[in-house]
This record gives C-alpha cells, structure tokens and sequence, in this order.
C-alpha cells in the first residue's frame, strides 16, 4: 500500500541529523568522546527507525507482514559464508537482504537496489531467503530453485534471481517449474538436467530452512527487510532513504579508522 504521508521527508531531516553527528564524531579523536558520540549516533538511528515506522504505519507501509521491529540501533550479525554476493569483496558497505521471490514488495525494491548498485562501487548486495510460506505459495519452492542455481554459479543464482523479480507476475505454483525448465533450457552455464534433479533433491531445501531459522532468530517477519553493515530497513524503501544510511556508515568507517590512527601508541 502506497503511504504519502511525510513520513520519507521526516525520515530523510532525521537521518540528515545523523550525519551532522557522525561529522562531529570525526573530529573527535579522544576515546572516551567516541564512545559518548557513537552512542548517540545509535540513538539516532532507533529514532530514525522509529519515526520511519510510525510514519508510514508498517514498515514503510509496504512490507510484507507486520513487522517484529528489530533494534535499528544494533549491528546484527549475519552469517555471510556461502550466500550469494553481487558487487566488491572489499566493499565498505554489505547490504544483507532477507527476501522473498514471490514477495510484491520485494520486486518493488528490486529495481532500485540494481541501480544502486550499478551506481555505486562500494556496495556489495548478499540474498537471503525469506519465503513467507503461510502467505506466498510458490515462494518456497523459487527459493529451492535460487539455492539449486547457486550451487552451480554465483552468475546462475543472480540469473534466476532476477528472473523471479523480473517477471514474477506471470509465474505461479502450477506454472513455475514449466517456467524454470524453461528459463534453464535457454540459459547460457545453467545445466537444465541439473536444475531440476536439484530442485527435487530434500538435501537442498535444508538451505532455505537454515536461513528461515537465521531470520526467526533475528526477529526478521518482514520481506523486504535490508541490513545496512547489520542495521535494518523494512520494505520497499526510497533510494533517497538507503543510500543516506549508506553514507552514514561510509563516513562512520572512516571515523573509526582516524580515531584509530590517532590513538595514543
């Protein structure tokens, strides 16, 4: 549901007010003053959050379930090893997405975090899967599908990922693995035999419940929901909105490594 309350310009004046206290913290080099800055920068960031919420009713008023809110003012810990990764290994910035292939709103953010990251070069996207199984009801088995791609190429598993975003409104539960034989057949590296014997195999869907059970323990319900350097935005959120968090924890990184240098040796 499209919210155009002011909320996005709220938000946007409030995460403005982030940045001037991140600046402040740059030019503070005394330990002790870091510490007190940065805990203001996360209080900061909770009222961000919260304002962004409250503003637009539900995450943005475009995600995908009521939201369990996690703490905006937390780094959240995500397991990186063996998900897919678009972008920069070395990028200051990891945006950690939990989504959903059938999830509208996810496909919503889709274009904009693709441009984002054509756009930027210090920006690394990784995928993980959120199916909302009780709601999406071929969510689960796309999700197999993304996971059967990626065991074959990293370049499969964001072909496939695209594909479900691209051109999920024609696909559905009776359709979908006429539609990916399909998409296989025609896929240049993609071993359509392959595909389909994996997206049988039980072995791979114990991937999909991993990252299910990673998100439960995360308090993730939401899809879209990204995780800015482990800091979470809920839906489909303007460029505007993410790219300023982006900038935030660019000069955040940049900060910790001055006051790092000039520590007393």
């Amino acid at each position: 549901m499209e919210n155009r309350s002011g909320g996005p310009f709220i938000v946007a004046a409030l995460i403005l007010g982030v940045a001037v206290l991140a600046a402040g913290f740059l030019v503070r080099s005394s330990l002790d003053a870091g510490t007190e800055e940065l805990a203001g920068v996360r209080e900061a960031l909770g009222e961000v959050q919260a304002v962004l919420e409250d503003a637009t009713g539900n995450g943005g008023g475009r995600a995908e379930a009521r939201p369990q809110r996690p703490d905006p003012g937390e780094r959240h810990e995500v397991a990186l090893d063996g998900a897919p990764v678009r972008g920069p290994q070395g990028a200051k910035i990891t945006i950690v997405e939990f989504g959903d292939f059938q999830c509208p709103t996810c496909a919503q953010i889709y274009p904009t975090l693709k441009k984002l990251m054509a756009d930027r070069k210090d920006v690394r996207i990784v995928f993980k899967d959120l199916p909302l199984v009780g709601k999406h009801d071929w969510a689960y088995a796309a999700a197999v599908a993304g996971q059967c791609a990626f065991q074959q190429s990293p370049e499969a598993f964001w072909a496939v990922h695209d594909y479900f975003f691209e051109n999920q409104a024609k696909l559905n539960a009776r359709n979908l693995d006429a539609q990916l034989d399909a998409f296989a057949a025609r896929r240049a590296g993609l071993d359509a035999a392959q595909f389909r014997a994996c997206r049988q195999d039980k072995a791979t869907a114990h991937r999909v419940d991993a990252s299910l059970r990673e998100a439960a323990a995360l308090g993730l319900v939401n899809t879209p929901t990204l995780l800015v350097n482990g800091r979470p935005l809920v839906g489909n959120q303007p460029r505007e909105i993410i790219e300023r968090l982006i900038n935030f924890e660019v000069a955040l990184h940049e900060a910790q490594k001055q006051q790092q240098g000039s520590a007393p040796r």
